[in-house]
């Protein structure tokens, strides 16, 4: 017979990407089909179908909930500064103190938040689905893990209470003569 394995358990894994540093947490209660909820960051959404793909290949059942974070790493040595938006942006800071002079000027921080003034180096998608997903399939052998490991405790106890009726059916057994001319 085989070992059973709980519905409910908690798994997560951290890992890196190309973005920066990023967390998978999975948590699963009894359902009695696959119910599942995604919270993926704005920045990995591309891989949703991807991820409930091989949620689904996994986990036969449960309400499942799984969660993506990613925490983007201060990109300070690859972002440049676009020259092009840097010129528009003074073309425009000109025709504005042209009309009002007493304009003060933008400071760097207004200048860097202003779109588009600040140049990325394109991402590796394939390298951060790669990421994603081998940190999704830790999480879900820590996952499954977790559910075996409670599964073991449910049939523990299951167990000892089926010990227990036993004992007392050998109880009653023993005193059945008893019982019986009573």
């Amino acid at each position: 017979m085989p070992a059973p394995v709980s519905m409910t358990g908690f798994a997560g894994a951290t890992f890196a990407t190309p973005l920066g540093q990023a967390a998978v947490e999975i948590r699963s209660v009894n359902s009695r089909f696959l119910d599942l909820t995604l919270k993926v960051a704005d920045d990995l959404r591309a891989f949703e179908p991807h991820i409930r793909e091989r949620i689904g290949a996994r986990l036969g059942r449960g309400k499942v909930e799984c969660r993506l974070s990613v925490q983007r790493a201060a990109a300070a040595e690859s972002t440049r500064l676009s020259p092009a938006a840097l010129a528009g942006l003074q073309r425009l800071g000109d025709q504005v103190r042209q009309v009002l002079p007493q304009a003060p000027p933008l400071s760097v921080a207004e200048v860097l938040a202003w779109p588009g003034v600040l140049e990325t180096p394109p991402l590796d998608a394939e390298a951060l689905r790669s990421a994603v997903l081998a940190a999704l399939d830790e999480a879900l052998d820590r996952l499954q893990e977790s559910r075996a490991r409670e599964g073991a405790a449910i049939a523990d106890g299951l167990r000892s209470r089926c010990d227990g009726i036993a004992a007392i059916v050998d109880q009653l057994r023993q005193r059945l003569p008893e019982l019986r001319a009573a």
